[in-house]
C-alpha cells in the first residue's frame, strides 16, 4: 500500500481574502468519492490522498446550489501550513452573499397566463 501524502491549500476569495468555514471537497479526477470539510480559522483545507494522482479541490460558496471544481492539483505537489497550495474562488464572498439563489421547480410550469372562460365539454356518453 502507497504512502498517503498530505495536501494543505488555502482558499481565497476573488477580492484576495482568505474564506474561513467555506464548505469544501476534495476527490481524484473522475471519481465520485469525496473527501468533505470545512475551511479552518485560517483559510487552510488539509486533507491527505495517494501521491501521483491528479486531484480536484470544490467548493460550495454562500448562495450556490452545489459545489463548484475551484482548482485541479497533482497530489504530488508540495505544500505546507506556511506554503499551503493557493486556490481562488472565481468571485468575491461578498458578491456570493448578493446572489440569490433560485429553487428548482421540478415538474412545475410557471407561465403568469390564467385561464379565464375556459369552457369545458364533457364527454359523449
Amino acid at each position: 500500500m502507497s504512502n498517503l501524502v498530505t495536501i494543505t491549500s488555502k482558499i481565497y476569495d476573488a477580492s484576495g481574502k482568505y474564506v474561513i468555514n467555506l464548505k469544501v471537497k476534495s476527490r481524484y479526477k473522475g471519481s465520485s468519492r469525496e473527501n468533505t470539510n470545512k475551511t479552518d480559522k485560517d483559510g487552510l483545507f488539509i486533507f491527505q490522498g495517494s501521491p501521483n494522482r491528479t486531484v480536484e479541490i470544490l467548493a460550495k460558496p454562500p448562495n450556490v446550489e452545489d459545489y463548484i471544481v475551484i482548482k485541479t492539483i497533482d497530489s504530488s505537489i508540495i505544500s505546507s501550513r506556511k506554503n499551503p497550495v493557493k486556490v481562488s474562488l472565481p468571485k468575491s464572498i461578498e458578491e456570493y452573499h448578493k446572489e440569490k439563489v433560485m429553487p428548482t421547480t421540478k415538474g412545475i410550469v410557471t407561465t403568469g397566463f390564467v385561464a379565464q372562460r375556459f369552457e369545458m365539454q364533457s364527454a359523449p356518453n
